[in-house]
């Protein structure tokens, strides 16, 4: 129940926040660019918000089905500055993902540097990748993937890349930055479901449903879990298709002011669970499903224990919770 909690809390609140809704739109097959190539950011498209041109660069890169990173760790700045050895006023956008497990060595990193701290925050990626190498104790496996990634500027930011194919990552940011590839950004809905379906689905019956329509969820909205659909803006709802037992998550991004409302009627709708099976096995599976409130956002996970064991997924290692 604590693991369920922590990974609701960290799928809202952390970059998340996979794909229920909507996957991220690409355009036309990518220019072919040579790689480690610099590709200089027009001067009539000006970006304004790094940040967001950093998120359509890590949705683009994450998007490889072998992208094996997963931590955020750019709001953490002890990590980024005693680790990377990044300090805090060399940069003013970034993205930092490592991996789950530390038997895995997968990380990304891109930073925009703030006014001549470009050659600083290089220096300092390409110092940890030293440290790496040279000091630090890794798998065999890990270290061959280490001793292949790159430290590089890329237009106006700088990038640290130990993944699958580097030059292909490097592409893929360049064609980001001048266009080629046209990326929509996931709503905080569809962030919160990337990171559900990455760590729920495999613990969901096999046979499941999806649904993100609220028109035609109505029905079941308003008779099952008594939601008025005025309360939400978007809902997502993956449940198994057998009826006994059964999975469900429900995750809503409500209405202004209706948060409340939302988490009520999923409170009730537990309760009735809970003396529905009354006196049942599945009694407990039913008291131990969670509801919980962040935001605007409204959890409900009913998955009966099997994600009980936080040292086995790792989850509280996520985010920034």
């Amino acid at each position: 129940m604590k693991t369920v909690k922590k990974l609701y809390f960290i799928a809202m609140v952390t970059f998340i926040l996979s794909a229920c809704a909507t996957a991220p739109e690409g355009g036309e097959n990518p220019t072919e660019v040579p790689s480690g190539t610099m590709t200089p950011i027009s001067q009539e498209q000006p970006i304004k918000d790094h940040l967001q041109m950093l998120q359509m660069i890590h949705q683009a890169v994450k998007s490889d089905e072998n992208y094996g990173a997963q931590v955020q760790v750019q709001n953490d700045v002890t990590y980024m500055q005693t680790v990377l050895g990044l300090d805090p006023s060399w940069y003013d956008a970034a993205i930092a993902e490592y991996p789950l497990l530390m038997t895995e060595a997968d990380t990304f990193i891109i930073l925009h540097p703030t006014e001549g701290n470009a050659t600083k925050v290089e220096e300092a990626l390409q110092n940890y990748r030293d440290y790496l190498i040279h000091d630090s104790a890794q798998y065999p496996a890990n270290m061959l993937k280490i001793q292949q990634s790159v430290v590089q500027s890329v237009g106006d930011y700088v990038c640290y890349i130990i993944l699958n194919s580097p030059e292909n990552v490097i592409r893929t940011i360049e064609d980001v930055i001048s266009g080629r590839i046209q990326v929509t950004l996931w709503t905080e809905l569809e962030k919160a479901v990337q990171v559900l379906e990455s760590y729920v689905t495999p613990f969901v019956y096999p046979t499941r449903a999806v649904h993100s329509d609220i028109k035609l969820l109505a029905q079941y909205l308003d008779e099952e879990l008594k939601i008025d659909k005025a309360w939400l803006k978007e809902i997502y709802i993956m449940s198994s298709e057998k009826k006994e037992p059964f999975d469900l998550i429900v995750v809503a991004d409500t209405s202004d002011g209706n948060a409340e409302k939302v988490q009520q009627a999923l409170t009730e709708y537990k309760n009735t669970l809970v003396t529905k099976y009354a006196g049942k096995p599945e009694e407990v599976r039913m008291s131990a499903a969670v509801v919980e409130r962040v935001g605007d956002f409204v959890c409900f996970s009913l998955l009966g224990g099997k994600l009980d064991d936080p040292a086995t997924l790792g989850l509280s290692k996520r985010g920034a919770c």
